[in-house]
């Protein structure tokens, strides 16, 4: 009876533990420029200019783009491009985009 008990909670705690990990997240910024864009992968790369890398983010129909007004779509972003994203930071590793608000100016 122990034994099944003991397999019971662990298991329980496994679950519970597991799914927490699968939601954990972080909402986080990036200033960067827009390096490419591949709306078939749904993936925006940006050169991240305060960390010196290129991060991929994975962009969808939920991610709102803003100029000077809401509702651009993905495509409306070229490479070159400055923008400020805000984007989830999931325990997997990968950065889902909320909201890109384009800056002014291009190099």
């Amino acid at each position: 009876m122990r034994a099944v008990t003991r397999v019971i909670g662990v298991g329980l705690l496994t679950a519970l533990w597991g799914s927490s990990l699968a939601l954990a997240h972080e909402e986080r910024l990036m200033r960067g420029r827009v390096q490419a864009v591949d709306l078939d992968k749904k993936l925006l790369m940006v050169q991240d200019a305060e960390r010196d890398r290129t991060a991929r983010l994975i962009v969808d129909a939920e991610t709102e783009v803003q100029r000077c007004h809401p509702g651009l779509p993905v495509a409306a972003l070229q490479p070159g491009a400055r923008i400020r994203a805000k984007y989830l930071d999931r325990a997997t590793g990968s950065f889902e985009t909320l909201s890109i608000l384009m800056v002014p100016g291009r190099e």
